[in-house]
Order: C-alpha cells, then sequence, then structure tokens
C-alpha cells in the first residue's frame, strides 16, 4: 500500500488487537524484568505529565551495569529494546507502515519504531519523525560504558514526548524512532532511511535527540543547543520561547557546523528539514564514568518539554517549516560567541594556579593557557562581526575553522588523543578542519555517498565468511573561483587551479586466516594544478592532465574546466578527440611525438607532467629526450630526478655523467602551495595543508639526497 494510503488508513482506524497484544507482551516483560532484581520501572500513567522522577527512571534503567552498555546484537541491547517496545505498547503507539512488530531488523542491529496516527485526514498522510539511538558502546578492556547521557537521555525525552502526545494526538502521524547502531557510523537511521516505505513515506520534518542533561565541556550551563533552525527563522524563535517557557537557555548552530554528528544526518540527505537537538559533549563523553548519576535531571525534563513543545508544533502547523531561503544567520554566530566566551570564562577558573595542562578539557578540565587565550580571542571576533555585520560565508568559514581548531582536543573522546604528541595532536586537529571543511562545502555529496554504501552493505551483508564489491565514493570539484589564469611579461602565463577530493572507501579484506573483515577508509585532499609557459604549453599540460584522467569521467570533467580557461575557448569532446585537434594544430604526426615536443618544451611543470605521460613508453624518442634531460644541468632537480626514475630505459653513460652533481633533488620553493605569491594561500584547505606538506617533504626520503645519489642507486640497479 502506498504512503498516503498507509497515513491514511492508520489515521482512521486504530488496530485495538495489535495494540492490545503489545500492551500484553510489555506487561510479561515488566513483569519478569522487574523481578530480576533490577531498579525500578516507571509505572505508566498517561493521565500525569513527565517528572524528573520518571525520566531519571527511564535512564537508570537504560544505563544500568546488568545491559551492559547495550551494543547491538547484545542481551543488553535485546533488554533495552524490549523496555522501550513496553512503552511503545502502554502509549498505543502502532508498528511501522505493514509491520506487525515494533523492532526492525536490519541485520546488524534493530531499530524500534512505533507510530501515533494523525487525526486529521489531510494532514495524517505526512511524518513527523521523532528519534533518538539506544546503543552505546558495550564493555571495552573490562570496562561497562553505560551511556546514560549519551544517549539513554534522549531516550528518555523520546518516551516522554511519545507519552505526552498520546494523551493529546496531533493532526499529522508521529512516529518514534529508537535507533540502534548510533555509534558505528549512524548505520542503524541510514538503514532505515533505505528502506522503500520510508523514501515513499510523505516525511515532512525529523527531530532527533542525542546526550542531555550535562553541560557542554561542563562550562556552558542550563542549555540545550538546537542545530537546522537555519532558514527558518519563525521556528526558530518559536523554540526559543519554548526554551525561555521551560527556563532553560535554547541555542542555535547551523547544520553543517555541527557535522554528521547525529542520526537526523540521514534525513538530511534525503532534503528533509531537521532540526537537532543536544547538551553537547561534556566530562564523561564516550566514558566509562557516563553514569546515571552524573546527569541533571531536572534539566532533562526542561529539554524533554522543549523538544515535546517543537515535535508538537511540528506535528499541529499546517505550514510546517516556513524558510527565508537563507543557509545560516546571525543567531548562530551569538551562541558561538556565547559558548566561546563561557568556556574561556570557565576554564580560567579552573586554570588558576595550576600549571599548564595538556589533557583534554572533558577529561581532566585542565585546558592550556595558550588554549583558554584563543577561546577569549575567538569570542571577540564573533562579537566583533556581529558589530560590524559582516557575518558573511567567508567570515563564517574562517571562524568555524578556527574554533574546530581549537575544540577539537576537547570534543573528542579522550582515547588515544590524550596520550598522543603535540605534532600527532597538531595534525588530528588539523584532519578535523579540513573534514569540518569539506562538510560545509560538500555535506549533502558526501552523506549520499554514505547512503550508497550502506545500501551496499545491506544488500551483501560482509562478514567473516561473506564478501562486498569494492565501493568507492568520490567528491571531486575544481570550482571556477579556484581557477586563475594570469599573463606576465614575454608572454609567459602562469596557472593556478586548486581541486578539492573527498573519497570514501570500503570492502571485504582477508586476514592472515582467509577470514574476511570489513574495512573503510575517508581520505581528503586539495591537489594544485599549476603550470607556467606560453599559452600553448599551459593548454598542453591541461591536455596531458586529461590524458591521465581519461578512465575518470568525473575528474576528467573537473579538468576540462581548466583547460577551456588556458585556451580560452569550449572545448569538446573525449581525450581522444582533443588530442586528435592538438596533433593537427600542432603538425604532430603521433602521440608520442606531442610528447616528446613536450619533454623538451623548457617549461618546468608542463617537462614534469610529460614524464608522467612517457612513462609507459618504450619508444626511442622518449628515452632519448629522458636522457637529454638527466643530463642537462639547468633543467630543475626535482625534474631531472624525475626522468631518472622514469621506468623508461635509461643510458647508464647519462647516469655516469651526473654521479658528480650535488644538486639537492627537491627544494620546498619548488611546491606552489608553499610559496608567499601562491594566488590560493588564504584559501582554508591550502593554509590548513601548507604545514603538514612542509613537514612531508623535510622528512622526505629524497630530502637529504641529490642527482649523484640518485644516479648512484639506479645505475646499481641496471647493474
Amino acid at each position: 500500500m502506498g504512503r498516503a494510503d498507509w497515513c491514511a488508513l492508520r489515521g482512521q482506524i486504530t488496530p485495538q488487537r495489535e495494540i492490545s497484544s503489545a500492551v500484553a507482551t510489555g506487561l510479561a516483560f515488566l513483569l519478569w524484568f522487574g523481578s530480576a532484581g533490577c531498579v525500578n520501572l516507571p509505572r505508566v500513567d498517561l493521565t500525569e505529565g513527565t517528572t524528573p522522577a520518571e525520566l531519571s527512571a527511564h535512564v537508570r534503567f537504560l544505563a544500568q551495569p546488568k545491559l551492559k552498555g547495550r551494543k547491538p546484537e547484545t542481551r543488553g541491547s535485546r533488554l533495552a529494546r524490549d523496555y522501550i517496545e513496553s512503552r511503545f505498547a502502554a502509549y498505543g503507539l502502532v508498528p511501522w507502515g505493514s509491520e506487525s512488530n515494533y523492532s526492525l531488523s536490519f541485520g546488524y542491529g534493530n531499530n524500534v519504531v512505533g507510530v501515533l496516527p494523525g487525526t486529521d485526514k489531510t494532514l495524517a498522510p505526512e511524518i513527523v519523525l521523532l528519534s533518538a539511538h539506544y546503543d552505546h558502546l558495550g564493555k571495552q578492556k573490562g570496562s561497562i560504558y553505560p551511556g546514560a547521557s549519551d544517549n539513554a537521555s534522549g531516550v528518555a525525552a523520546l518516551l516522554a514526548t511519545a507519552k505526552e502526545m498520546s494523551r493529546n494526538r496531533s493532526k499529522r502521524t508521529v512516529a518514534f524512532a529508537a535507533f540502534d547502531c548510533e555509534e558505528w557510523m549512524l548505520l542503524g537511521s541510514f538503514a532505515f532511511s533505505c528502506r522503500a516505505d520510508v523514501t515513499n513515506a510523505k516525511i515532512v520534518g525529523v527531530v532527533n535527540v542525542d546526550m542531555l542533561g550535562r553541560d557542554f565541556l561542563d562550562a556552558v550551563k542550563n542549555t540545550l543547543f538546537v542545530s537546522g533552525t537555519e532558514g527558518y527563522p519563525t521556528l526558530r524563535d518559536r523554540i526559543s520561547q519554548f526554551g525561555t517557557n521551560a527556563n532553560i537557555r535554547v541555542l542555535a548552530l547551523g547544520s553543517d557546523l555541527v557535522g554528521p554528528r547525529g542520526d537526523h544526518v540521514a534525513f538530511e540527505s534525503m532534503g528533509i528539514p531537521c532540526l537537532f537537538f543536544s547538551c553537547g559533549t561534556g566530562r564523561d563523553y564516550h566514558a566509562p564514568t557516563d553514569t546515571p548519576d552524573t546527569l541533571d535531571y531536572p534539566a532533562i525534563e526542561r529539554s524533554a518539554r522543549v523538544i515535546s513543545k517543537t515535535v508538537r508544533e511540528l506535528a499541529e502547523n499546517e505550514d510546517k517549516f516556513a524558510s527565508n531561503g537563507s543557509d545560516f544567520d546571525t543567531e548562530e554566530l551569538r551562541t558561538v560567541k556565547t559558548v566561546l566566551s563561557e568556556v574561556a570564562e570557565q576554564a580560567s577558573a579552573k586554570v588558576k594556579n595550576v600549571e599548564n595542562a595538556r589533557k583534554p578539557l572533558h577529561a581532566a578540565l585542565e585546558p592550556r593557557k595558550s588554549d583558554i587565550a584563543q577561546f577569549q580571542v575567538l569570542a571577540d571576533e564573533a562579537d566583533d562581526l556581529l558589530s560590524r555585520g559582516r557575518y558573511d560565508q567567508n567570515a563564517r568559514e574562517r571562524l568555524v575553522l578556527d574554533a574546530t581548531g581549537i575544540l577539537s582536543p576537547y570534543l573528542l573522546p579522550v582515547g588515544d588523543l590524550a596520550k598522543a604528541s603535540t605534532a600527532e595532536e597538531k595534525e588530528q586537529q588539523v584532519g578535523m578542519q579540513f573534514l569540518q571543511w569539506f562538510y560545509l562545502n560538500y555535506r549533502r555529496e558526501i552523506m549520499e555517498g554514505y547512503r550508497k554504501l550502506v545500501s551496499q552493505l545491506l544488500k551483501y551483508r560482509p562478514g567473516p565468511f561473506r564478501t562486498m564489491p569494492k565501493f568507492e565514493h568520490e567528491v571531486y570539484e575544481i570550482a571556477d573561483s579556484d581557477i586563475r589564469m594570469a599573463e606576465a611579461e614575454g608572454g609567459i602565463w602562469s596557472l593556478n587551479a586548486l581541486s578539492s577530493r573527498f573519497t570514501f572507501k570500503a570492502g571485504s579484506v582477508s586476514t592472515k586466516w582467509l577470514i574476511k573483515s570489513f574495512a573503510a577508509d575517508i581520505s581528503v585532499g586539495a591537489d594544485g594544478i599549476d603550470c607556467e609557459g606560453t599559452r600553448e604549453q599551459i593548454a598542453d599540460f591541461c591536455l596531458l592532465r586529461l590524458r591521465a584522467e581519461r578512465t575518470n569521467s568525473l575528474h576528467f570533467e573537473q579538468v576540462r574546466k581548466v583547460l577551456e580557461i588556458a585556451r580560452g575557448k569550449h572545448s569538446k569532446g573525449d581525450y581522444r578527440e582533443l588530442l586528435e585537434e592538438r596533433l593537427e594544430h600542432g603538425h604532430f604526426r603521433d602521440e608520442t611525438e606531442w610528447i616528446v615536443n613536450c619533454l623538451a618544451s623548457g617549461s618546468t611543470e608542463l617537462t614534469m607532467e610529460a614524464i608522467g605521460a612517457a612513462a609507459d613508453s618504450k619508444d626511442k624518442r622518449v628515452r632519448k629526450a629522458l636522457n637529454g634531460i638527466i643530463v642537462d644541468r639547468n633543467v630543475r632537480s626535482d625534474v631531472r630526478a624525475a626522468a631518472i626514475r622514469s621506468p623508461g630505459k635509461v643510458e647508464r653513460n647519462e647516469l655516469r655523467a651526473v654521479l658528480d652533481d650535488a644538486s639537492p633533488v627537491y627544494r620546498l620553493e619548488y611546491t606552489p602551495r608553499l610559496r608567499k605569491e601562491y594566488p590560493f594561500a588564504e584559501r582554508p584547505t591550502v593554509k590548513l595543508l601548507k604545514p603538514i606538506i612542509a613537514k612531508q617533504m623535510q622528512h622526505s626520503p629524497d630530502a637529504s639526497k641529490t642527482i649523484g645519489d640518485l644516479a648512484r642507486e639506479q645505475l646499481k640497479k641496471t647493474s
């Protein structure tokens, strides 16, 4: 049955038999598990509002030691699931779609979904989804990770909202989803979103809850953050008022700033408006000490009131989300200013008379003095942007990346980060900033790729004895603003283009025991396409780049844009057609003659690109050109080094001729992105990568080698 038909049917007919059966099952579960000596269970009384004591009982049940951290596919997970199902039954919820049970298995875990049908025949086909993940990390190295704030608290708020709405059903249908496997790359929510009856459902809004009852970084008091209100100022103001009425501060942040930190992301990638409520990370994030006794239950009750009011607003308001078309607003800037100021103030108080410490704030609350100063600098910068009204896309990006860099050590689990050296920590911070930049600019593309991966996982179910085809998703772009073509003196031009690349690879790999395991890898990068020479030489350089990318349609089309700017005209056709045009125009007999001409061009970058293109050639003309480059001491040493290492046959006489050459194989200034005059020097990706590139070059095996050294090595290989 279709989406609208299902919702209308559920809105008109109450399946009493299903509810009665579910209630009986729930009562049996309560009697059985309640007699097992566990915590007292909250009684089901639909006539009373939710209290801190009831929320506490939910959290204490889900985070008790006997559930051992609710790791997916364990007894603790099943008991948590049974508990949630018993609540759904007591509140009169029905299963999702045509399912007969609340529990929906997806192979790696089980989501729990209950539905409260809407009362309005026109609006009931539309669904508002409230979600909170119920899984956690389980038991590791002898310690139980109870996950009280993360995310028994969110489930408690979900149950409180389900109870409240069951007392007075809304016009729209409301679905309540307790997702599994959130701690494993949001697998449960993405698996649910991949179901045909979900993609076909008319979900008009998603509200996700993850982590309540703590103070962000143990410094930002009585605060509930909400992301997803950017572009919806009326809704944002309504939620803020809900917070005022509940006596809790609600601060707005942009969805892309928060990053892929919750199950709502699965639905954002489907183009569905999503809100995310959280108090943020605190001292015990992903630690065995995240226990029920550390939470502020009155704060959870205040947060639950805001969340419940928001869900009802979406489920009753006929206009749904009223957008103003903006991706962000200055309310977010006020939040950044407020948070950084309060973190700096709290940290200063704690660090007074304490030695400068390296431990992450959420682990020991002993931040470094230098970091505290940076907190305040960023807070002042946010204040300046507010007062001057200069919060545009570029200013926002800069502020977000700076904040990510300074806060990243305090937002991650303790784990290996606490043991990292200063250099390692710096690289991890840069990595976080780089990923944040990509998410700011390409979150839809990245999450759509992940959706495809989850679909493949669900299809093949890789395991110890089952494989999955290799999966690869790539985001690759050369923006028009990242292509520069400038003319210098004497007919010499310079081309600089900057590509952004995000690659996600996954698949089955064999261990030494021939047992299959699943592995995934994420890589990011910003690659330069740089060349100096005549306009024709730069066009040849771009054509050689197209040659290298001719089997990758995504890269090919992006590099083609660069070629068109270099040539000053539209370039159509595939590589072969473009090559034929170039051969005819340059009166070259074949591709090899053209490549040899590029090798002898005198343009450093074109020659280097031609060496790469000649790597698979055994033509005598190519070998002669390569040998000529090796012995020409006027050619830059890194180009000569590339020629020496080329797979093509290098004559031994040429190698002997340069044994005395003490020219360094590489210098830092050879890399355009390390030069002060590089046109994209202020691009965030370049600024982030510059110190890493310099470090890699300085520690490269070639850093101390000369041309003579390479010639000697090559002679040994050919002897």
